[in-house]
């Protein structure tokens, strides 16, 4: 009886449950494979835009002050000039397309990442919280066969029992308390499963 009672209480160490949305949105904040894939991502979204600058007309101003003479005459005043450069070859613009189709790829991966960890931390979480339920249930059977232990063997020292029943009483406890063990251990074994899919 120690020793069951022990087991059992070795259980309470396991995570505090929690429904499925939440252990969904702690995995989507703190799963390293997701965070790189949207780092990914972001890395990419630069170079889209860096490479897309190169596409743009290049406009060079310069400015300064004159002083000259025109015709015999001495001048003098501000002047500013402007050059525009437009790229004539194809090569930005396939870099831009390059880096667009390699941003594609990245945002695929990072959603794909995200919608497979919803799939399984959701999963994971319904298993854990069946499993607590089952283990609440088994601990119930396991009382009450526990009780109704004592109660005939209550009734065979008064002479109320026969020493049948108490043999089937003990039969009954004992697989009620081994179905509470391996309901404990489901439970234990669950909640791992939940916390290794939600990440560190």
């Amino acid at each position: 009886m120690q020793t069951f009672t022990q087991v059992r209480s070795s259980s309470d160490t396991a995570p505090v449950p929690v429904d499925a949305q939440r252990a969904v949105q702690r995995a989507l904040a703190q799963r390293s494979d997701l965070a790189s894939a949207q780092l990914a991502v972001r890395g990419e979204e630069a170079a889209v835009r860096a490479a897309e600058r190169g596409v743009l007309p290049l406009v060079t101003l310069q400015g300064g002050y004159t002083r000259g003479v025109d015709s015999g005459v001495s001048v003098s005043g501000p002047s500013i000039n402007a050059t525009v450069s437009f790229p004539i070859s194809h090569v930005a613009q396939s870099r831009t397309n390059a880096e667009r189709a390699r941003l594609a790829q990245a945002q695929y991966k990072a959603d794909a990442i995200a919608r497979q960890i919803g799939v399984d931390v959701a999963a994971a979480a319904r298993s854990y919280e069946q499993s607590i339920r089952a283990a609440q249930t088994a601990t119930r059977a396991r009382v009450a066969s526990e009780q109704e232990l004592r109660a005939t063997e209550t009734g065979y020292r008064s002479g109320a029992s026969s020493s049948l029943d108490v043999t089937d009483a003990r039969r009954t406890y004992l697989q009620a308390a081994l179905n509470e063990l391996s309901a404990v251990y489901a439970k234990v074994q669950a909640a791992a499963t939940l916390q290794e899919e939600m990440g560190p």
